[in-house]
């Protein structure tokens, strides 16, 4: 089995429900079983703090990061 896609959001607003809607980035890959999203970056905390605890039952545990370059730089390595 190949290993999933791992994925990052940044600008996680518009991905605080998982009802389908203009640009819900979440919504729509929820479905893709190949891909996994391990973290989100988003300038406010409580979003990036929500946007976890939406997806929480697809992903699972998802890091919040509010230092972009921080995420790039974590995910990249930990790839």
């Amino acid at each position: 089995m190949p290993d999933k896609l791992r994925v990052a959001f940044a600008g996680v607003h518009r991905s605080l429900q998982t009802t389908p809607g203009g640009h819900n980035w979440g919504s729509a890959f929820a479905p893709v079983k190949e891909m996994q999203v391990v973290a989100v970056y988003d300038a406010g905390r409580e979003t990036r703090e929500q946007s976890c605890a939406t997806w929480k039952h697809v992903w699972g545990d998802i890091v919040p990061y509010g230092d972009y370059e921080r995420m790039l730089d974590e995910v990249h390595r930990f790839s």
